[in-house]
């Protein structure tokens, strides 16, 4: 937000039209990421004590049971990162077409062991 005020300040051609069309493709990801991602984080992390953490995506975990989850948990990044390069935003596209790959290698190549 401070960003916007200062493009205002600095003379670029903001308008309310423009400032909403930014709010409708930030608020989902700023939902998704923040609420769900940290809310995920917590709920499924074990912190009893070092090197004891549970994996960070667990194919074997009873959440991705069914294969269309597994799927969709590393296509819709990739979806986002491809939507993000078409909006010019290359930096954010390389990081969600990682987190997207970095998915689909955990939960289809390597796969579940026990389902």
């Amino acid at each position: 937000m401070f960003l916007i005020r200062l493009g205002i300040l600095a003379g670029a051609p903001v308008t309310v039209a423009s400032g909403l069309a930014n709010l409708w493709w930030v608020t989902p990801g700023n939902l998704a990421g923040g609420a769900g991602g940290v809310a995920l984080a917590c709920r499924h992390a074990d912190l009893g004590g070092w090197g004891r953490m549970k994996r960070f995506l667990d194919a074997n975990h009873p959440f991705f049971a069914p294969v269309w989850r597994r799927w969709a948990t590393g296509l819709l990044p990739i979806g986002w990162g491809v939507a993000e390069l078409a909006l010019g935003s290359p930096g954010w596209a390389i990081l969600f077409v990682g987190i997207g790959g970095y998915a689909l290698y955990e939960l289809i190549w390597k796969g579940p062991t026990s389902l």
